[in-house]
């Protein structure tokens, strides 16, 4: 890797360090009996928070437990106990 790439690997790092964070802030949103309107709410950031979850080192592994058991929680709430599993 060259010089002139070092800072654009460090700018998208700090990208998706940012993603990963705001994710998994999100995820914090879920309670373990979620509403149907709360589900429809966070339903299109589901996707987004999974990928968080799947970033190499992006989160430590304290901070992954929250967004996965949020993640089981919305799908319990949907009844879609295959996906809550995963």
């Amino acid at each position: 890797m060259s010089n002139f790439d070092k800072p654009e690997a460090s700018k998208t790092n700090r990208l998706k360090q940012a993603f990963c964070q705001v994710m998994a802030a999100e995820a914090i949103r879920i309670p373990q009996t979620p509403t149907q309107a709360l589900i429809e709410e966070v339903t299109p950031l589901i996707p987004h928070i999974i990928a968080a979850t799947e970033i190499d080192s992006m989160l430590d592994k304290e901070s992954l437990i929250v967004p996965h058991t949020r993640i089981a929680w919305f799908y319990q709430g949907q009844e879609i106990y295959p996906q809550a599993l995963l």
